[in-house]
């Protein structure tokens, strides 16, 4: 791994945080020129074959995002982060950000549904939503949560030396 994508990807995942934490929004121009930068550096650092590492990563990227986002669980904001995580730093790399990001996002969601006291009424919702009726059913929202804190804690996990964070490190994929 190269230092300087390590570098813009912090940048980009600080702002994306900041942005969706005061607006509830990561901005398309944040989103599309890391991808767009992850793809140029690629070719530019290792040709061909590094173009061909971000593409994968970028879809990985949104293969594995595209399901939360259709189910309704994430935004497209976050689709579109992770596709530029994987465009940055490659397919490995981003199936790492998601495992961490979905660790990191389950123990936040945890503890606002906690501080909200609505853990038995998102537990009720997800294991009897199909049996409720559908005036209940609207009465059993937790609310949304902003994701890209999530996200962005999974990606410095992994941008970490594999001795610090011997977890799921020594996985590949392609």
């Amino acid at each position: 791994m190269e230092v300087a994508p390590a570098v813009i990807l912090t940048i980009v995942l600080l702002t994306a945080v900041n942005t969706d934490l005061r607006f509830r929004r990561i901005p398309n121009w944040l989103t599309f020129s890391t991808t767009l930068l992850g793809l140029a550096m690629g070719l530019l650092l290792s040709g061909w074959g590094g173009m061909f590492h971000s593409l994968q990563g970028a879809g990985i990227g949104l293969a594995l995002m595209l399901l939360p986002f259709v189910l309704g669980w994430t935004g497209a904001g976050d689709v579109k982060l992770m596709i530029a995580i994987g465009a940055m730093e490659g397919p490995s790399f981003v199936f790492l950000v998601c495992l961490y990001a979905a660790l990191v996002g389950g123990v936040i969601a945890l503890v606002v549904l906690l501080r909200r006291r609505k853990l038995r009424a998102a537990l009720t919702y997800l294991f009897f939503f199909w049996r409720l009726p559908g005036d209940y059913r609207s009465g059993l929202a937790a609310g949304s949560i902003p994701y890209a804190p999530a996200i962005a804690v999974g990606a410095l996990v992994a941008l970490a030396p594999a001795q610090m964070v011997p977890l799921f490190t020594n996985w590949t994929l392609l």
